[in-house]
C-alpha cells in the first residue's frame, strides 16, 4: 500500500483518519534514502544463482558506432551519386559514337573498306574507319565511357575491324610502332567480352575467319 506522504505531516489539530489522499499519485522516492532501500531490497529479492543487473553503457562506444554509421551512409551515397553520373556520360558518349558510326558520311568508308579487305587490299577508306576505333578504344581506356554500355552497341565492330585489319597493321607499325593501340586494346576488351558471351574460345574468336561474315555485311551498310 502506498500512504500519501500529506497523512504523514504533523499537525496543531486531530491526526486525519480519511484516505481521501489515496487517490492522487505521490512521488516514487522522497529521499536518496528512500531509493537506497528500494535498491537493496530489489537486490535482496533476486532468485539465488541470479546475478544482479547492472546497466554500464560506454556511450563514447555508441557515439563512434553512430558516427561510423553516418559515414558509411554518406559514403554510400555519393558512390551512388557518382555511379549515375558515370552511366549518364557514358550514354552521352555512346549516342555520339553511334551518330558518327551511322553516319552517311562513315557508312560509304566501311562498305569500301570491307570491300578492301574482301579482295585482300587496304583501301585509304580504311584509315576514316580504323580512326573511329582508336577514338573509340582512346573513350574506354579514359573510362569515360563504360565498357558493358559500349560492347552491347559494338558488339562485333571493334575485334572484326582489329583481326581483319591486324596483319597491314602489323606492318605499318614498323616504322610507327604506336599505331592503333588503342585500337588494339578495344578490340581486345571486347574480345574479353564476346567470350563470355559466346562461350567460344579465345583463339577460335582471334581467327580472321570468324568476323569474315562480319565484314560481308559491313559491304551492305546502308
Amino acid at each position: 500500500m502506498i500512504l500519501n506522504h500529506k497523512n504523514l505531516t504533523p499537525s496543531l489539530g486531530r491526526p486525519s483518519s480519511t484516505m481521501s489522499g489515496l487517490s492522487k499519485s505521490p512521488p516514487l522516492f522522497h529521499s536518496h534514502r528512500a531509493r537506497s532501500l528500494l535498491d537493496q531490497s530489489l537486490t535482496q529479492n533476486l532468485a539465488p544463482g541470479v546475478p544482479e543487473l547492472v546497466l554500464d553503457v560506454d556511450w563514447a562506444m555508441v557515439s563512434a558506432w553512430a558516427a561510423m554509421v553516418t559515414a558509411t551512409g554518406a559514403i554510400l551515397a555519393v558512390w551512388l551519386q557518382n555511379r549515375h553520373a558515370r552511366i549518364t556520360r557514358s550514354l552521352d558518349v555512346l549516342l555520339r559514337l553511334e551518330g558518327k558510326f551511322d553516319s552517311d558520311r562513315m557508312k560509304d568508308p566501311r562498305r569500301k573498306t570491307a570491300t578492301g579487305f574482301l579482295e585482300g587490299k587496304f583501301v585509304d577508306e580504311a584509315y576514316y574507319v580504323l580512326d573511329f576505333f582508336e577514338e573509340a578504344g582512346l573513350l574506354l581506356r579514359m573510362k569515360a565511357i563504360h565498357e558493358e554500355i559500349l560492347f552491347e552497341s559494338f558488339y562485333h565492330s571493334p575485334p572484326a575491324y582489329w583481326f581483319t585489319a591486324k596483319k597491314y597493321i602489323l606492318e605499318m607499325r614498323r616504322t610507327r610502332k604506336e599505331l592503333y593501340d588503342n585500337l588494339e586494346y578495344l578490340a581486345e576488351r571486347d574480345l574479353n567480352y564476346a567470350r563470355k558471351k559466346t562461350g567460344e574460345s579465345r583463339d577460335k574468336l582471334k581467327d580472321e575467319a570468324y568476323w569474315r561474315d562480319f565484314i560481308v555485311r559491313e559491304t551492305q551498310a546502308s
